[in-house]
């Protein structure tokens, strides 16, 4: 990092980078909400880099240290020894400068959706939780300091949780339990906090995710969408020929894909049921933030990042989603009743903990809507897991894109067939556990 002269601020350099809209009051805006200090003076900044090729396909990433000042003593004001200097790590995502890029990666619609949960949906959870007196509250997202979406100047300014040791787990390999289990509680409990405030304010509910838009499965965006998710499923249909050639599997699989599988998708998230509830809609391992013991390297909590898929839907979406995208084959094997009957007891606790009769959560309501929408994780993980295993070396510069308009996205997708056989067995072991259980 390099910190900026804080009396001659570099405006014109950096800040319009972000956004038009990000500016010195924006900086000053943060320090505040971050400190809860209204007397806090901004100092200066300290600019950390962008994200790397393939980072983030929807948006540009930015670090910034902000630095404010406190006076000790007022009578001191002016003595430089009375100051108290304050550090305030920020992450900021905005959208790619690359308007190629842009359009079609249709960024400016995931910003919409994350903005309207950060600032319209999840202080309105926050709130309930906190009028509940709930003596250990579900604060496992990063604190939102400012967020806008216009179309045109749209960021986010985020609580860094690097400083606080946390960082993205390895996507080329899967989770273990120990890991799944921070997961699968912290999944349980951000489900269960809009599960209880539908029913305890139905009204202000659906209010409350009005706003909400499906950014990525609905038949309007089947034009944008499925060449793209065809060469995926080509991806899949290849790892079957090679890895179990004839098998049940591939036949069970090349049925689901000749019988417009992205339409079936489709169908799953439009449904709503009674434990409907709000879902972050993208749970795949670079959206969950590790924190690890420094004496046992054991993971001790997780931070869920990433709301640009967010949607009122079954939570067994999410939950199919991180069962097929996240956990290491064994865990499949061995631990999936443990971590289904975990969700199940920490979800039911968090409910009685709100005021909500746990009987309306029932053990087998979630089973059963889990046999139902399973495909609908296999269906995410088309996509997401051969980009898991996607070396750095060999993903897109999405910068690369030319012009200004939108181009066929299936035209600058980087997923192809894999090569190591050891990678393919880990598709093919998603697809034997999905035929072995009668989800397809």
């Amino acid at each position: 990092m390099s910190r900026l002269n804080p009396d001659k601020f570099r405006y014109t350099d950096f800040l319009p980078g972000i956004s038009a809209k990000f500016t010195i009051n924006t900086l000053s805006e943060i320090l505040t909400k971050a400190t809860d200090r209204p007397d806090i003076k901004l100092k200066g900044w300290q600019v950390g880099g962008e994200n790397k090729k393939g980072d983030s396909y929807l948006s540009t990433l930015f670090k910034i240290n902000i630095v404010g000042v406190l006076q000790k003593d007022e009578e001191n004001r002016d003595k430089k020894e009375n100051e108290i200097e304050i550090h305030v790590p920020v992450l900021i995502k905005s959208l790619p400068s690359n308007i190629g890029r842009r359009k079609t990666y249709r960024s400016t619609d995931f910003f919409r959706n994350e903005v309207v949960f950060y600032n319209q949906v999840w202080p309105t959870l926050l709130n309930f939780q906190l009028q509940k007196n709930v003596k250990d509250p579900f604060m496992d997202i990063p604190l939102c300091y400012s967020a806008l979406a216009d179309g045109e100047n749209d960021f986010i300014a985020l609580e860094d949780l690097t400083p606080q040791g946390y960082g993205a787990a390895k996507r080329q390999t899967g989770l273990d339990f120990d890991h799944c289990l921070l997961i699968i509680r912290l999944l349980a409990r951000f489900h269960s906090l809009s599960f209880a405030y539908k029913d305890q304010h139905p009204e202000l509910f659906h209010e409350m995710v009005s706003n909400f838009e499906e950014t990525y499965f609905r038949e309007g965006l089947r034009s944008w969408y499925e060449k793209c998710f065809n060469i995926c499923t080509g991806v899949w249909l290849d790892a079957l020929e090679k890895e179990v050639p004839g098998s049940i599997y591939q036949q069970k699989f090349q049925e689901l894909v000749d019988n417009d599988f992205l339409g079936q998708l489709f169908n799953i998230v439009s449904k709503k049921n009674s434990i409907s509830c709000v879902c972050q809609g993208d749970a795949w391992v670079p959206n969950f933030l590790i924190k690890y013991n420094n004496e046992s390297s054991l993971p001790e909590s997780v931070k869920i990042i990433d709301f640009q898929i967010a949607r009122v839907s079954s939570p067994s979406l999410d939950l199919s989603i991180f069962f097929y995208a996240c956990t290491k084959q064994s865990v499949r094997e061995n631990h999936w009743d443990d971590l289904i009957d975990e969700y199940h007891k920490v979800f039911t606790e968090s409910l009685i903990e709100l005021g909500t009769d746990p009987k309306l959560f029932p053990k087998d309501a979630l089973l059963q809507d889990f046999i139902e929408n399973a495909k609908f994780g296999l269906g995410m993980v088309i996509e997401t897991l051969p980009l898991c295993l996607t070396e750095d070396s060999e993903t897109v510069d999405l910068d690369a894109i030319q012009g200004t308009e939108a181009i066929d996205i299936s035209t600058v997708y980087c997923v192809k067939p894999i090569q190591k056989q050891e990678n393919r067995k880990r598709l093919v072991n998603v697809v034997k556990h999905v035929v072995d259980n009668n989800f397809i």
